[in-house]
């Protein structure tokens, strides 16, 4: 197998291996430890996790409860939080996957 096919079969093997799901994260990125989330305002997390799932989102005793899409996609809409904190921001899905990010707080943002 020359050089040029052989570099088309592996790009395309990790291809396939993203697109099936290696490449998910329960909840995106974005949402690590010591996060600032805007207070007082409705706001969406997201993620990604099995077709279908339900999943929980949870933070300073609210929880919103909503399921992936077809595609995996999945996001929710945590209801408007004073200032405070620091608080746990968790999520879980029905498959048994779990997230928790900690040192969320609620917080005015600055706009620049």
């Amino acid at each position: 197998m020359n050089t040029k096919r052989r570099l088309v079969a592996v790009s395309t093997a990790l291809l396939c291996l993203t697109n099936s799901g290696f490449a998910r994260e329960l909840l995106h990125p974005m949402f690590q430890d010591h996060a600032v989330l805007q207070r007082d305002r409705s706001v969406r997390i997201w993620g990604d996790a099995d077709p279908g799932a339900e999943v929980v989102v949870a933070i300073a005793g609210a929880e919103q409860k909503t399921h992936a899409g077809a595609d995996g996609r999945w996001e929710a809409m945590l209801p408007p939080q004073p200032a405070g904190g620091p608080h746990e921001l968790k999520v879980r899905s029905s498959t048994g996957e779990t997230r928790t990010v900690t040192d969320v707080r609620p917080t005015r943002t600055v706009s620049v």
